[in-house]
C-alpha cells in the first residue's frame, strides 16, 4: 500500500548543541558543553551542482557536484556571557567566562559626585582585582549603571581608572563583569561542535560531530514587550587542514586524528533499526 510507514524512526523534539573553543575536545563534547536552551535548531546540508544543459527548451544532460555546504543554526534563549562571547566571536572573553569566578559586593560609604574622586569604599573587595571591569548600580533601578575599570585596591577601597561620574548610595551593588570585544577584524576563532537529538519512540540518540567550525551570519540582540528574546546562532563547519591535525590543534590522540582523517569534516551517527 502506498504511503505506508516502513519504520518507527519519527523525530519530534529539540536538539542540544554543544560547543567548545578547545579543538582537542573534538568528538568528546558532553552535556557540560551545551549552549543551553535553544529553539528552532536545525542542521542543513546544501548540495550545489553545475548542470550541463542544451537544446530548446533546455534539457539537463549531466550534473556535477561543485560543493556541499553545511550550516548549524538556531535561536539561543540564554543571554549568558559565554553565549554572547560565542556569538560575537571573542575567544578571550569566552575563555574568561568559562574559567573566571563571579564576584559581587556593595558600597559601604556613600559617594558624592559633586566632589569627584576615583575611590569607592565597599563592604568586601576580596573578590575583585586591578584591571577588573565592574558594574556600579542601584539594584532597585539597575538601568542606572556605570561601567568602570579598577586601577587598584587597598583593603576595601577600590580605586578606578576614572572619576566615578555619578553619586553612589550605601547598598549599591558592585558586580564583576566580563567585557566582550565588538567589531573586531580579528579572525573568528574556530570551535568544535556536537549536535544531539533523541528519537522519542525508542529514546535513542543521534549525533552530529563537527570537528571544526566558525560562527557566521548575523548577531542580533532584539527587545520585545511580549516575548522573550533570542540570540541567532549560526555555525558553518570547516574542513580541518593537514596542518591542523599535524600541528596538534586537535591534540596528540592518534585515535582522534585517525577519526578526522576518516570523516574529514565530521560525522553523523545513529543506531541501527532493530
Amino acid at each position: 500500500m502506498a504511503n505506508t510507514a516502513k519504520t518507527q524512526e519519527f523525530f519530534i523534539g529539540d536538539l542540544d548543541i554543544r560547543v567548545s573553543n578547545d579543538l582537542t575536545k573534538a568528538g568528546k563534547l558532553g552535556p557540560a558543553d551545551t549552549i543551553g536552551l535553544l529553539q528552532d535548531a536545525k542542521v542543513t546540508m546544501t548540495t550545489n551542482q553545475a548542470k550541463l544543459q542544451a537544446g530548446f527548451p533546455q534539457k539537463t544532460y549531466a550534473t556535477a557536484v561543485t560543493s556541499r555546504e553545511m550550516t548549524i543554526e538556531g535561536n539561543l534563549n540564554e543571554y549568558s556571557i559565554s553565549n554572547l562571547a560565542l556569538i560575537y566571536g571573542d575567544n578571550e572573553a569566552l575563555s574568561t567566562a568559562e574559567t573566571d569566578v563571579a564576584a559581587s559586593t556593595t558600597c559601604s560609604v556613600a559617594y558624592d559626585a559633586s566632589t569627584p574622586s576615583t575611590d569607592l569604599t565597599v563592604t568586601d573587595a576580596s573578590g575583585l582585582a586591578a584591571d577588573d571591569t565592574v558594574y556600579i548600580y542601584d539594584s532597585n533601578n539597575p538601568a542606572d549603571v556605570m561601567v568602570m575599570e579598577i586601577a587598584s585596591i587597598n583593603t576595601n577601597t577600590v580605586t578606578f581608572t576614572l572619576n566615578i561620574p555619578r553619586s553612589v548610595d550605601v547598598g549599591w551593588k558592585i558586580d564583576k563583569v566580563v567585557s566582550v570585544k565588538l567589531g573586531s577584524s580579528d579572525n573568528i576563532p574556530p570551535l568544535t561542535i556536537q549536535v544531539v537529538g533523541v528519537m522519542p519512540l525508542d529514546n535513542s540518540p543521534f549525533v552530529y560531530d563537527i570537528w571544526k567550525g566558525t560562527i557566521s551570519g548575523t548577531a542580533e540582540v532584539a527587545s520585545s514587550a511580549d516575548k522573550f528574546g533570542a540570540l541567532a546562532f549560526n555555525v558553518e563547519p570547516l574542513q580541518p587542514t593537514a596542518i591542523d591535525i599535524s600541528s596538534g590543534k586537535f591534540g596528540s590522540d592518534a585515535v582522534t586524528k585517525a577519526l578526522i582523517k576518516k570523516f574529514p569534516m565530521g560525522r553523523m551517527s545513529k543506531k541501527l533499526t532493530a
